[in-house]
Formats: structure tokens, sequence, C-alpha cells
């Protein structure tokens, strides 16, 4: 993408105003439809705005628009583990993708039953990831239990 720098009083042509200007602004749009008509063959690079959700800046990379800035989605879940030491977890928000980052923590005060999480990758999807609960004193699954569990998600808005 070009750049130019003008000096004061310099005016502006009219052929200058979409190679320099109109790509190197953030625009504003009411909503998909609006940039997607407005907007059909973005430059890689390109910021907009939308009016529905003002508080994310998108950037097209190439095939889509994702966020500038990485979601963050943070929770405390009771789940009760299934016979494999496994369990889920629903995200309130789904992601546009699964989320690049999950961590877990045990929330329990009980430690002798003190866990600990391995996220199951086949399983992390942007609505929702799975996870296996050991035991930290001998590595043991922890099975068909109730087991209140911190996380924290970040990847895409959608």
């Amino acid at each position: 993408m070009p750049w130019k720098t003008w000096s004061v009083g310099e005016e502006m042509q009219a052929a200058d105003f979409t190679a320099y200007i109109a790509n190197q602004v953030v625009a504003v749009f009411a909503d998909n439809d609006e940039r997607n008509s407005q907007l059909p063959v973005p430059g890689i690079g390109q910021l907009t705005v939308l009016e529905t959700r003002p508080e994310a800046v998108s950037i097209f990379n190439g095939t889509g628009w994702v966020d500038v800035a990485p979601y963050i989605q943070f929770g405390e879940s009771v789940v009760t583990t299934e016979a494999g030491g496994g369990g889920s977890v629903t995200f309130p928000t789904p992601f546009a993708l699964p989320p690049a980052v999950i961590t877990l923590t045990d929330q329990d005060v009980d430690f002798d039953s003190q866990l600990v999480y391995g996220v199951i990758n086949a399983q992390k999807l942007a609505t929702s990831f799975g996870f296996i609960a050991r035991r930290v004193s001998d590595g043991s699954l922890y099975i068909e239990a109730d087991t209140r569990v911190g996380w924290t998600a970040i990847g895409v808005r959608t």
C-alpha cells in the first residue's frame, strides 16, 4: 500500500484519494452487510469498525475479517467428569475459531484431591473445549466426580 505525506497547503488530487487516503483510515460501517457491499474487494491489512460492534477493530487478512485484538473469556465451571476422567466446558460466547490458548486451574480447596487438567486438542472447538482431569498425587484419572475448574480462553471473536 503506498504512503504519501503532503506539505502544508499542498492540494490533494482526486486520484490520490483512493490510493492514499481511503486505504489509510479505519472505515466505519453499520454492519457486515454494509461493509461487504461498500467494500467488495478489501485490501490485505485494511481496517474497519462495525457500528454493531464498536469495541472491535477488524482487519482483512486476505481471506476474511478478523479482530485485531484477541478476545479473552474466563470463568469457573462445576463439571462432573465422565468414566474416562473427561469433562467439557461451553463458552458463554462462541469464538470465531477454536481459541489459540486455553488454560485450566483447579478451583477446589480440597488438597487431598488436587487436580491437574489437560485440554484435549481434538475437542477444542469455537463453542466449547474438552479436558481430562487427573489427581496431582498419583496421576490417576478423576472419574465420575464433580470438579470446579477455572478456565481462561484467548481467541478471535465472531
